[in-house]
């Protein structure tokens, strides 16, 4: 049961595309009409700018980070 909770948080953080939410709060548009058409920090890099990059980069580590750690307390809880 555990494995199934883990895998629908997980998938939920990792759902979440800070590329596209980023660009629309710092620039005003979809990071995916504009570049390359995709929706990493690279193209994020070319569009908006260094500090959003960053703040993109950051926030993907961040989420991976985040997924683990809620991995890691499920289980933790489910072995109680």
């Amino acid at each position: 049961m555990e494995i199934v909770i883990i895998a629908i948080i997980a998938y939920l953080i990792g759902s979440v595309n800070f590329s596209v939410l980023i660009s629309k709060k710092m620039a005003g548009f979809d990071v995916r009409e504009k570049g390359s058409g995709n929706g990493g920090t690279t193209n994020v890099l070319r569009t908006v700018g260094k500090k959003a990059a960053l703040f993109t980069l950051t926030a993907d580590i961040l989420k991976g980070v985040v997924a683990i750690l809620v991995a890691y307390f499920v289980r933790k809880i489910c072995q109680m």
